[in-house]
């Protein structure tokens, strides 16, 4: 988990998740995601040089099929991680209510917060499941009567996990639809007469 090398300041000065970690870190982190691009393309290389030397008619077709599914697979991967380390903008009512609200939402979904400031909170979703991931955090940031946020899918070494977009975004739908309740019902107590 990353709760501990979030740099919450830099963060909400730049709109996007920044984490305190050398380079040298960063580049190992995506060794992994580059092997994954790199692999399909060397196969239909290999395929495209063997057909030039062999003339076989089947591994034409087959680099070439190769070579799609690694633009597919590279593409996929780049956008995840730039996704990744973009923050999901929503607006609530204030910034104290916002982290108030934020904080009971925890308690009823049974999140950990892991890390809270007077802008941010970090909060641990799920504990580690073996082979599917190694757990989830949902950054969030506020500003004003501005929220910023994201979750993230761990791999094993807290690698960011690139393929779970979806349940990572229904994560925050499922916030941020619970926030707005909560706005709606806060509103309605100050609106009320009496």
């Amino acid at each position: 988990m990353r709760y501990n090398i979030f740099n919450s300041k830099k963060s909400l000065n730049q709109k996007r998740l920044i984490f305190d970690k050398s380079y040298v870190f960063k580049l190992l982190e995506n060794f992994h995601l580059l092997i994954l691009i790199i692999f399909p393309f060397s196969l239909s290389i290999g395929f495209l040089l063997v057909q030039l030397h062999v003339k076989n008619s089947i591994l034409l077709p087959l680099s070439v099929i190769c070579l799609f599914i690694s633009a597919f697979i590279a593409r996929l991967i780049i956008i995840q991680i730039k996704k990744s380390y973009k923050f999901r903008k929503t607006t609530g009512v204030d910034k104290e209510i916002n982290m108030k609200l934020v904080e009971d939402i925890c308690l009823t979904n049974k999140w950990k917060i892991l890390v809270s400031d007077n802008h941010s909170h970090v909060i641990k979703i799920e504990n580690t499941q073996i082979g599917y991931h190694t757990g989830r955090e949902l950054f969030i940031m506020y500003q004003d009567t501005d929220i910023f946020l994201r979750c993230l899918t761990y791999g094993t070494y807290d690698i960011v996990h690139p393929f779970h977009w979806i349940s990572q975004r229904e994560i925050e739908d499922s916030l941020v639809q619970n926030l707005k309740i909560k706005w709606l019902s806060h509103t309605d107590k100050l609106n009320s007469p009496g």
